[in-house]
């Protein structure tokens, strides 16, 4: 069974959210995911709904799969295919952003109209970027 884990885009920050455990200081800040995909805020005050703040977070989950530098990707990262091996299906240079569709993860682009399932090619596949910190790598909408 493959890890179920997330990370979040702090769009108010726009910063990727790290938690705060300082709770000696009367600081603590940690994000939760509850069974339905709700966000909930964890702090001193108690714990928050995410329609407190609503729009403030874009969650992202992990795919499970790691590219070939071992690093984990995660839906809104902008993946590169490095090789040009003869015989693949996809093209050379393709650059797109990892999404999710109800039948699993996709490298998709914008400019080429085209997508792959993220399985293709794992082991060529390099992550470049992400759509928060690094539009300029790819043409996004």
């Amino acid at each position: 069974m493959r890890e179920f884990k997330f990370r979040a885009w702090d769009k108010e920050r726009e910063c990727w959210y790290k938690p705060i455990h300082e709770a000696y200081k009367g600081n603590l800040f940690e994000l939760l995911v509850g069974f339905e995909g709700d966000l909930f805020a964890h702090t001193m005050c108690g714990t928050e709904h995410e329609s407190l703040w609503p729009g403030r977070f874009e969650l992202m989950q992990y795919t499970g799969l790691k590219d070939s530098q071992g690093v984990e990707i995660y839906e809104g990262d902008i993946v590169e295919l490095y090789s040009d091996e003869i015989g693949s299906d996809i093209p050379e240079n393709f650059k797109g952003v990892v999404t999710y569709s109800g039948s699993g993860f996709h490298v998709f682009s914008e400019e080429s109209c085209v997508g792959f399932e993220l399985w293709q090619e794992i082991a060529r596949w390099r992550i470049i970027g992400n759509i928060y910190e690094n539009q300029d790598r790819i043409q996004l909408d």
